[in-house]
């Protein structure tokens, strides 16, 4: 007999009788939703995360040098970002009042424009007021990417699809550090750290577009799936949450989630794990040129932590959603990291303080991606604002990791390593 999944008490938008699939269908829409929906989203964070971090790669690829810029100007320049990233998280609620396509499209193609722009840059003003339009425009996006999850998939399906687009972080390191390892070759009438704005950016520009024409709006818009397929999708993820998701803005339920303790702990826990995540872009291949690598082989060697991320971070959310587990996996990879940064902090060998980059990202990546799951595991409501409160934790720690405190030029310190924050 044919295996039929009926969806109780669900009407169509003319009321007519509940909609039922197979398992079949199901199976089939969902995967073509996989291989349409997070692989877009995924190319969003990659290109986010280059453009956010490529700093890192420019300062030790010569910018640094070119502008005498000491400890202290190059602190303000990674933190300037992350104060109006938390300034600006409100603007997620504009979701609610545009079209998703076309407010994604005019937040990639804004962070992109404005990375463009740090190529022709010459002076440490000009450079903070771009990195501080880059994060107004990552604000708007990026952080509501976990609840827009949610309207696709179910509690158990959530692990393993934001595993993989959190995983585009760390390849996007990866990919940025090769980048930058190639074009210091080139020889061009350009610095190679103007010439790695330039051709990091441009990606950003294209995707901007493709978003605008391809990212759904709902579970019910999606223009890679067949109507069926919209239906069967939009009704199986009201299915999963126990409720219908309408994306509108409950103000009791905001307000609410500010006298809730357990968003606070949240925050708290993703408030830790972010030290460590967002300095590294900025800190990396720094860090390894104070290791007493050239600066050629610092971009290079930085790629190969970031891949060991890559891997450990899809695996470990496949995992996480097979057995039905978050708090286990996130106690052993933040377990992992601290051993990195034990390591580093306190053998003096390169060897072994290079292996402790590859704990540090093998251990932080994972964590984060297995945490926001978690986090959103746990809501009943679609309220975005009701997790915005949580969310400010994880920017607030970016903020804090990038501006830390270093003697000389070198951003790197026994102190700042067993914080973690470098």
């Amino acid at each position: 007999m044919e295996e039929i999944d009926i969806v109780e008490d669900l009407k169509s938008a003319d009321g007519a009788a509940a909609v039922t699939w197979t398992s079949e269908e199901e199976g089939s829409a969902l995967r073509k939703l996989d291989w349409s929906l997070i692989p877009l989203l995924g190319a969003l964070d990659f290109c986010s995360y280059i453009d956010r971090g490529n700093v890192g790669n420019a300062y030790t690829a010569g910018m640094g040098k070119d502008w005498d810029t000491t400890s202290d100007d190059y602190s303000w320049i990674v933190t300037v970002l992350y104060i109006d990233y938390i300034l600006f998280h409100w603007l997620i609620i504009v979701w609610t009042f545009v079209p998703l396509p076309l407010w994604t499209a005019m937040m990639v193609s804004g962070w992109g424009a404005m990375s463009m722009l740090e190529a022709v840059t010459t002076n440490l003003s000009g450079m903070m007021a771009l990195r501080f339009l880059i994060g107004v425009f990552e604000a708007g996006f990026i952080p509501a990417v976990a609840l827009y999850l949610t309207f696709f998939y179910h509690r158990g399906e959530m692990g393993l699809r934001y595993g993989l687009f959190i995983s585009f972080a760390p390849l996007a390191s990866c990919v940025a550090s090769a980048i930058a390892y190639a074009l210091l070759h080139v020889k061009a009438s350009i610095h190679s750290w103007q010439l790695l704005f330039l051709v990091e950016s441009a990606p950003t520009i294209i995707l901007a577009c493709v978003a605008y024409f391809y990212l759904p709006a709902s579970p019910a818009e999606c223009r890679f799936l067949s109507p069926r397929e919209n239906e069967i999708i939009s009704h199986r993820a009201i299915k999963g949450r126990g409720e219908k998701r309408s994306g509108k803005l409950n103000g009791k339920q905001a307000f609410a989630a500010f006298f809730d303790y357990k968003n606070y702990l949240q925050a708290i826990i993703i408030f830790s794990l972010n030290t460590a995540f967002g300095s590294l872009p900025a800190y990396l291949p720094t860090i390894l040129e104070a290791m007493g690598f050239t600066s050629l082989r610092a971009q290079g060697l930085s790629a190969c932590p970031y891949l060991t991320a890559y891997v450990d971070c899809v695996s470990a959310s496949f995992l996480s959603d097979r057995l039905r587990s978050r708090g286990i996996f996130i106690a052993m990879f933040c377990s992992v990291g601290a051993i990195g940064y034990v390591l580093s902090a306190t053998i003096h060998t390169t060897g072994v303080r290079y292996f402790a980059t590859f704990l540090v990202c093998a251990g932080v990546f994972p964590a984060v991606a297995i945490t926001f799951t978690w986090v959103t595991d746990n809501q009943g409501s679609a309220s975005s604002a009701a997790r915005k409160a949580r969310r400010c934790g994880f920017a607030c720690s970016s903020c804090k990791a990038r501006k830390v405190k270093c003697s000389g030029n070198r951003p790197i310190c026994t102190g700042c390593r067993r914080s973690g924050e470098t």
